[in-house]
């Protein structure tokens, strides 16, 4: 009887074993195949919508914001970090703010302010990250590692980030990302964003017209250019 007892937990401790051996196969094959399979961000121009800017937008607007590239015009863009759409319209601006285009001064100055679900927090870390970066002159590269983990911002550890940002006082950033005030930066953004209704990302604002959507580069220069911010 207590050799039949012995084989039983024997075979139990076995069956067990190759149960949990299975079920972390189960898990790896699950995890690699759905960082394999998600979603993309998106190959496709989603054809902008051009309307006038009310009266004094621009001007609330303007003269906040980390920003990219040197022109004298200036386009305020509203986005996040975890938005689909905001990464294909990153690539675009980071291309021509990068490399330039034209005449110097043809591609305008990108201002950057953020506008998202004030419950999600991982939208409202990254955009803390952001602040912080740009406050140590590595807003571009920060925002490029950022937006390449759009679709997995709560797994982001931000001081590893902003190594690999190339952020040169890890600890001045540690300390800024609990700094109220680049929290009521970040909250000013939202307010400004809900007063003028700003409800689709990327959603950007010239000296005349607001444009919702993901213009190509060409595109992008002519709406920016025509519109004469």
């Amino acid at each position: 009887m207590a050799l039949a007892g012995r084989a039983i937990m024997r075979m139990a401790r076995e069956w067990s074993g190759q149960v949990a051996w299975a079920a972390f196969l189960l898990v790896g094959v699950g995890a690699y195949a759905w960082w394999q399979w998600r979603p993309a961000p998106p190959t496709v121009i989603r054809e902008p919508t051009v309307t006038p800017v009310p009266p004094g937008m621009f001007a609330r607007l303007n003269g906040r914001g980390p920003a990219v590239g040197f022109g004298p015009d200036t386009v305020i863009v509203f986005s996040h970090y975890a938005c689909v759409w905001c990464v294909r319209l990153w690539r675009t601006v980071d291309s021509l703010t990068a490399t330039g285009v034209g005449a110097p001064g043809e591609t305008p100055t990108f201002r950057f302010r953020h506008v998202f679900d004030p419950d999600h927090a991982p939208s409202m870390r990254a955009a803390q990250a952001a602040e912080c970066a740009a406050r140590q002159g590595r807003f571009r590269e920060m925002s490029r590692a950022l937006f390449l983990r759009y679709d997995s911002l709560d797994l982001v550890t931000f001081p590893a980030i902003a190594e690999e940002a190339g952020v040169p006082d890890i600890g001045a950033f540690g300390g800024c990302m609990t700094s109220e005030e680049v929290q009521a930066s970040i909250r000013q953004d939202l307010a400004a964003a809900a007063e003028f209704q700003v409800t689709g990302t990327p959603t950007l604002v010239t000296l005349r017209v607001r444009i919702g959507g993901t213009p190509g580069p060409a595109r992008l220069l002519a709406l920016t250019t025509a519109s004469g911010t």
